[in-house]
């Protein structure tokens, strides 16, 4: 795929491009607004791309544009960009979140195409003089400003923008380079962070900002595994049962029961979707974190995060402060000290959010693991780039193919993060309760995902300290024995009823 390499070694901190401010090409607010307003379509904040492709496609369709060296240089094509999916290929994705966030922009693409078209305001025309952009154009434009903008600051902070030459730099986890934004001249520039060789890749880290949004942006999955990546998991009533039923200690083939009247007790949480029942120290807490039912029933948030190597601090601020009955429970701790990943609380409540955060890590194992996994993708997931089909590279039936590889590697990828993510939020009921744990007692019996040193072998049942170190490709070659034929079912009794809820 395309690139940028260095034309001559370079030291540490040089700096080896400079941009101008007057060639980053960013979106207009007022004018992509306006534009918006008279097409009668408003652009939610979180379709960022939407403005900046707006902007593109005002330069691009404009026959005198100064921008048009840097339009043609463009692919004509982005194959592999989610914004190109069929119904199909979003249902292979398995993520309803991302599948929401691809369906909304392809709504408000269809929604600005259709109404550029028959739109003869003093806006439009201003805009778009020579030619009406339909929606492949539009299509074409958000995938560019998705995939090759840059976070260059400015005076609204991570400003988005199309920097000419730097947008070739690919994505790396431990990058050669960086940007950095001339506070004075606002000029671009691209810094050198370890002395680099002659034809060294010049890379960037796109952000940490999880497998999800990466696909949604840029179209890729990463071939390494990312220590940051997280697996969003929606937040509601139903999701906060499912969770805490999963997590619940339980006999073995104890049978799930998920949606089911609630039963309000010392041992269950309060439900996040009827504010109204809610205690006023509930209500104000949800509300900050961004977590509470609006008066349609609908919930403010994007959901809540399942993290491989950590605890979400703010699934675990909510998870406290529903499980406490009274604010005393809360033993007068700030919302921020609640976000905490060690034991802040009482032992028996720590623990019940803690079995909670077992479940939503279930939740997350359960909805992307089986379909990674009867697809054959045991091994490496390599990288899978939108930009390896620009150059004609591939023809239609690859492109298809390799979007059906990102779902696949996306869903490997997730799954890998979630096996991550139960096992840590397990280890985390030792040091909840080290004494006398409901979940050492009665849950450790069960077979847990990930294997453990047994009785026989001199092991002790119950301390999960005691699976053996096991390499990730070991871990997922273990899993695919265990899922054997597609119809058996990949996970322990405590994942049953998971495709019937």
């Amino acid at each position: 795929g395309w690139g940028l390499r260095a034309a001559a070694p370079a030291a540490a901190g040089a700096v080896l491009a400079t941009v101008p401010a007057t060639r980053l090409l960013a979106a207009d607010a007022g004018a992509e607004h306006k534009l918006g307003e008279s097409l009668g379509v408003a652009i939610p904040e979180q379709q960022w791309a939407l403005p900046l492709a707006l902007r593109l496609l005002r330069e691009q369709l404009h026959p005198a544009s100064s921008w048009a060296g840097y339009t043609r240089s463009l692919p004509g094509r982005f194959g592999a960009h989610p914004t190109s999916y069929d119904d199909d290929e979003l249902r292979a994705l398995k993520s309803d979140w991302l599948s929401s966030r691809l369906c909304d922009q392809r709504d408000l693409i269809d929604a600005l195409a259709g109404a550029a078209a028959t739109t003869a305001s003093a806006a439009v025309l201003e805009a778009f003089p020579a030619a009406r952009p339909t929606i492949s154009d539009l299509r074409w434009a958000c995938a560019a400003a998705a995939s090759r903008a840059l976070a260059v600051g400015g005076a609204s902070g991570e400003e988005p923008a199309l920097v000419p030459l730097l947008d070739l730099c690919n994505h790396a986890h431990a990058p050669s380079c960086e940007v950095r934004r001339d506070a004075k001249t606002g000029a671009v520039m691209l810094v050198a962070l370890a002395p680099i060789e002659k034809g060294e890749a010049l890379t960037l880290n796109y952000g940490n900002i999880g497998a999800a949004e990466r696909v949604l942006r840029y179209g890729f999955v990463d071939e390494e595994a990312d220590p940051d990546d997280f697996v969003i998991v929606n937040w509601d009533g139903l999701a906060l049962d499912a969770a805490h039923t999963l997590g619940e200690p339980k006999q073995m083939g104890a049978a799930l029961h998920v949606g089911s009247a609630p039963k309000q007790d010392a041992h269950t949480p309060a439900d996040p979707d009827t504010p109204d029942d809610l205690a006023d120290f509930q209500k104000k807490a949800m509300h900050a974190l961004g977590l509470l039912a609006g008066a349609d029933g609908s919930f403010p948030t994007e959901g809540v995060r399942v993290y491989a190597d950590r605890l979400d601090g703010r699934l675990l601020a909510a998870l406290r402060v529903l499980y406490a009955k009274s604010e005393m429970e809360l033993e007068g701790r700030s919302l921020e000290a609640l976000h905490s990943d060690e034991r802040v609380l009482a032992d028996a409540l720590e623990e019940r959010v803690r079995q909670t955060c077992i479940g939503f890590a279930m939740l997350a194992a359960g909805s992307c693991a089986y379909p990674a996994l009867a697809a054959g993708f045991g091994g490496g997931m390599g990288r899978f780039d939108a930009h390896m089909l620009v150059a004609g590279r591939a023809k239609t039936s690859g492109a298809r193919s390799t979007n059906t590889r990102i779902a696949h590697a996306f869903r490997f990828a997730q799954m890998h993060t979630a096996i991550a993510a139960l096992r840590y939020s397990k280890s985390t009921l030792l040091h909840a309760a080290p004494v006398e744990s409901a979940f050492a007692a009665e849950r450790a019996m069960q077979q847990p995902v990930v294997g453990r040193s047994s009785v026989e072998d001199g092991g002790h049942p119950g301390r999960f300290e005691d699976a053996p170190e096991m390499s990730e490709l070991e871990e997922l070659e273990m899993l695919e024995r265990q899922a054997g034929s597609p119809d058996e079912d990949l996970w322990q009794k405590q994942f049953s009823d998971l495709d019937a809820f």
